[in-house]
């Protein structure tokens, strides 16, 4: 599996993160230079050989590969110039059943980046633009605008209902603002303030009421029994919704309070099974040991270091923060790394 996280969607999530602790690690050798390109990190994902992060540099989309989150390999998507379209950019990264997949928008036109448990990455086109995608129970689930899909393998996948922000709580998949189906008249549409649930990512349960006005998730992530997850709300009192419970609790008996932290958008959620790791909308890391309220939060400001971070996750002993870093021209991708989540190298 992969961290959970997201924004739209957000895994396993957002998702867009968990990462299942146990994956292994090995010298990667030398290879891209961050400061050297153009461009940003938009997400990373932990697999069980380390860590793929994605998003775009000058030359193109842009996919890396590391083992040890110190040194990191791009990887070629030759699939790119076959389909035609250049000046790439990859949005969400998810990874699960050894397989890892991206989704991303070239000239205006979707398109998936699939790496094959062997190692070979694939392009292709897809029918929409879907800009998050989310592992869970085996199955990826893709969240697009007014559309999404579901596929076993990334490679066939199935149009579903779901909703216009998904996240996985470690048994279901929850979808705020489900997708109603179109009709003769008129294309799909949203029914606000109401939420349907998935075990399968195929099947959707018929939508309920959702309580506190959520509608939008951020993050969502679960260790043992421990859900944490952050969503927006229509409800005025709550700028940034806190979103805390226990496996099998659904929406309407966790606690949900308008959260501590001084952050609205978190961006992703990592965990090494005794802490959670929050990435901040942009500058802020913040972390706290489980069980939830147990002990206060910590931050660690990387806006004033010139970084904005878009995604994290957790592999091997090593938190991967990523997202870009402005000089004093022009932002070039970034990775920052910590082993305790409360400092934060470069």
């Amino acid at each position: 599996m992969s961290r959970w996280c997201g924004r739209r969607g957000v895994a396993c999530g957002l998702l867009a993160g968990f990462a299942v602790l146990g994956c292994t690690t090995s010298d990667s050798g030398a290879g891209y230079q961050l400061a050297a390109q153009t461009g940003q990190l938009k997400a990373v994902t932990a697999t069980d050989s380390g860590f793929v992060a994605v998003g775009y540099d000058s030359q193109d989309a842009l996919v890396l590969t590391s083992a040890d989150a110190a040194r990191w390999t791009r990887e070629a998507l030759p699939g790119l110039a076959n389909i035609d379209l250049p000046e790439g950019f990859l949005f969400d990264v998810a990874a699960g059943n050894g397989i890892v997949v991206a989704l991303g928008n070239a000239s205006g036109n979707g398109f998936l980046a699939r790496r094959s448990p062997q190692g070979e990455w694939s392009v292709e086109r897809t029918a929409g633009t879907y800009s998050h995608v989310i592992f869970g129970n085996g199955v990826f689930v893709s969240v697009g605008d007014l559309t999404n899909a579901t596929s076993r393998d990334g490679l066939a996948w199935t149009p579903t209902s779901g909703g216009s922000s998904v996240g996985f709580d470690g048994d279901s998949f929850v979808a705020l603002d489900p997708l109603l189906p179109p009709t003769s008249a008129a294309g799909p549409s949203i029914l606000a303030e109401y939420n349907t649930t998935s075990a399968d990512g195929f099947a959707w349960s018929d939508p309920v009421p959702t309580p506190h006005g959520l509608w939008q998730w951020d993050a969502l992530a679960r260790v043992g029994p421990q859900i944490l997850g952050f969503a927006r709300s229509t409800d005025p009192l709550l700028q940034e919704a806190q979103v805390v419970g226990t496996a099998g609790q659904s929406l309407a008996d966790v606690e949900v309070t308008n959260t501590s932290l001084a952050d609205t958008g978190m961006s992703g959620i990592a965990s090494d099974g005794e802490r959670f790791v929050v990435a901040g909308s942009i500058a802020t890391l913040w972390t706290t040991s489980l069980p939830i309220g147990s002990s206060p939060w910590t931050s660690f400001d990387v806006g004033g270091r010139g970084f904005a971070i878009s995604g994290v996750a957790f592999c091997g002993g090593t938190y991967v923060a990523v997202g870009l870093r402005s000089s004093a021209t022009t932002p070039f991708p970034a990775v920052l790394t910590s082993t305790d989540g409360i400092t934060w190298k470069d």
